[in-house]
């Protein structure tokens, strides 16, 4: 009974497993969306939906590091009990990407006002485009909004909290976006993110964004910017390696082709998703006791320790992933009639998928 106790006394205290069960149920969601949408929506479509969370992703890289500092430097500066500063930071922060993505909704809202005017309305695809594009700075606005309440939540402690949360928030906005779906058609495939990321920010408003006022100190933004500008590099090059394939879909072959490429690789980024979130809360951890100490050797020792935990989860996901994806190939094999040339070219398909599974993964350890 002592060692069940004590066992249950470590599983409340491992609260990463909380925040990555509810961040893969939440991305498993997503991709059911993905896949029911497709049931809806045809190839053309959702290849242009496609492109457009391209553009959204890389206008996320407007912010110049801000959010990246914010979220390095605020869990240290709690650690410290330097919660004035913590404020500041955080001011700051809200007070630039307003600045910013407002600056973008007019310039991106007028560029597409003057790229398809007159083919809004009348010409289908690119009434299709216009609306996606105009749809860009409106949602990276609220995800980047999302996205920092739900860090912040997580660096004030309240993992479990944020968890919870963020699951509850995705199955009402799953429910949100089938219902648009079959309202709308192509329009609908929006209503998940917006209604996700917006009931996130009110959801997590009282524990992250509370109290959160205009600061438009210029010289402290411009801090923030040296400091978090390297690491927005590194992760601009992440990005562009995990976006390289639908480049080299939309340059040699088509919309429809990105389209359908789109929806099967979610499964494949659910599985990356498990070391993600699990280095992002030990990050937090590492930087909450840098803050408090300033102890190097600690701070090495503890990462060391949380990247060995991280492996062997990561390492018992790849296995779970080879080998669920192995058995696909066997049956698939022994129940439909192939040519040799196709058997090879299957095997290929396995192999390369399951690289590039591994190479996500640990890249994330």
């Amino acid at each position: 009974m002592r060692m069940f106790t004590k066992l249950l006394n470590k599983l409340k205290s491992a609260d990463f497993i909380l925040v990555t069960l509810s961040t893969v149920a939440c991305s498993a969601m997503s991709f059911i969306f993905s896949v029911y949408s497709k049931s809806i929506v045809s190839n053309t479509p959702m290849g242009i939906y496609s492109t457009c969370l391209i553009v959204q992703t890389y206008m996320n890289y407007a912010q110049f590091g801000v959010l990246n500092a914010y979220n390095r430097d605020y869990p240290q500066a709690l650690g410290r009990k330097d919660f004035d500063g913590a404020q500041k930071m955080k001011n700051s922060a809200v007070t630039f990407m307003l600045m910013v993505y407002a600056l973008i909704f007019v310039v991106f809202e007028a560029w597409v006002l003057i790229r398809y005017h007159g083919a809004i309305g009348t010409d289908q695809l690119q009434t299709y485009y216009a609306f996606g594009y105009a749809m860009c700075p409106v949602m990276i606005l609220l995800k980047s909004f999302d996205d920092m309440s739900n860090t912040t939540v997580r660096m004030n402690g309240l993992y479990n909290k944020s968890a919870i949360i963020g699951f509850c928030r995705t199955v009402i906005a799953l429910f949100i976006g089938i219902a648009g779906l079959k309202l709308f058609g192509y329009y609908g495939l929006y209503a998940m993110t917006c209604s996700s990321a917006v009931l996130g920010i009110l959801l997590f408003h009282k524990h992250s964004l509370k109290g959160v006022k205009l600061d438009f100190d210029t010289s402290y933004m411009k801090l923030m910017i040296l400091g978090g500008l390297p690491l927005l590099i590194n992760s601009l090059i992440w990005t562009i390696v995990q976006n390289v394939d639908k480049h080299v879909i939309l340059t040699f072959l088509d919309t429809d082709a990105l389209g359908v490429y789109s929806v099967p690789t979610m499964g494949f980024t659910t599985m990356v998703l498990v070391p993600q979130t699990i280095s992002q809360v030990f990050y937090i951890k590492i930087s909450h006791l840098y803050g408090a100490n300033h102890d190097e050797k600690e701070m090495l020792d503890k990462a060391a320790y949380f990247s060995r935990i991280t492996s062997v989860i990561s390492g018992a996901a790849c296995l779970l992933f080879s080998s669920s994806c192995l058995y696909s190939y066997i049956t698939l094999c022994l129940c439909t009639q192939m040519v040799p040339w196709q058997h090879r070219f299957l095997l290929w398909a396995w192999q390369s998928m399951l690289q590039q599974c591994f190479m996500a993964i640990f890249s994330q350890c």
